[in-house]
């Protein structure tokens, strides 16, 4: 008889504990960190995440407890979880946290190693990528020296499409600008005006000093190269303009 007891409170132990583990909650999903440039997203409320330093080319972000608005256009470092989003072949995430790594987007440097102090880069080694959010979709940028986001001298490239417009802004330093290709227009002012710009060719050089305003357009696909002091920047006369908010 006690045998048979024994063997039911085994038996009553077995099944209460299979019980408890079928109840028990599964591993919260693990959080990882992402390096990016934080733009808008297509719906209301919603970021995305390129140039991302490593992982897939875009991030969708679809929640998040921390405030995100603010950074849009900046470099920053998320933290989250992934989700399902809209689009199950998309990469989703849910932000739980994000620190800021600098005011700008800049893309990849194409600066090539060298002896100390010297920097070679040749036309094959010019690294293309989206350009900073701040200017209007279809630019392509190439840093060839230094960091465009931080303090000190860099060299910058930028590729603009045909029948491009920079819409009436200024920068925070003076700004070195050489015409490699194509046709840059340039007119100064807080106002767009073409009559007032001016047709600069392939060898063209022009400065531009810090918060003077000026606007730019392109005729056809225009290449410039850009060298100043870091931190660099564009402020738009009517902030209404700045693609980064939109």
């Amino acid at each position: 008889m006690k045998a048979f007891l024994v063997m039911i409170a085994l038996a009553f132990g077995c099944a209460l504990a299979s019980g408890l583990q079928a109840q028990a909650p599964q591993d919260a999903p693990k959080e990882h960190s992402m390096i990016g440039c934080l733009q808008k997203g297509t719906d209301a409320g919603t970021f995305r995440l390129t140039q991302l330093e490593k992982g897939p080319a875009t991030v969708e972000i679809a929640e998040s407890t921390a405030k995100l608005d603010p950074h849009v256009g900046h470099k920053i470092d998320i933290t989250g979880t992934a989700i399902a989003g809209k689009d199950p072949k998309a990469h989703t995430m849910k932000v739980s946290a994000i620190k800021m790594i600098s005011a700008d987007c800049a893309p990849a440097s194409s600066a090539v190693s060298a002896p100390p102090g010297h920097i070679v880069v040749t036309a094959a080694d010019v690294r293309w990528g989206a350009a900073p959010p701040t200017l209007p979709k279809g630019a392509q940028a190439a840093i060839l020296e230094g960091n465009p986001a931080e303090s000190g001298p860099f060299t910058l490239r930028l590729k603009f499409p045909a029948n491009y417009k920079i819409l009436p802004h200024w920068h925070p330093a003076i700004e070195h600008v050489t015409v490699l290709s194509g046709t840059l227009n340039v007119g100064m002012g807080d106002k767009w005006d073409e009559s007032k710009g001016k047709a600069l060719p392939v060898g063209s050089f022009a400065v531009m000093p810090p918060k003077m305003n000026h606007f730019a357009w392109t005729g056809q696909e225009t290449v410039i190269q850009l060298h100043g002091t870091g931190p660099w920047g564009i402020t738009y006369v009517n902030p209404a303009d700045d693609p980064s908010k939109k």
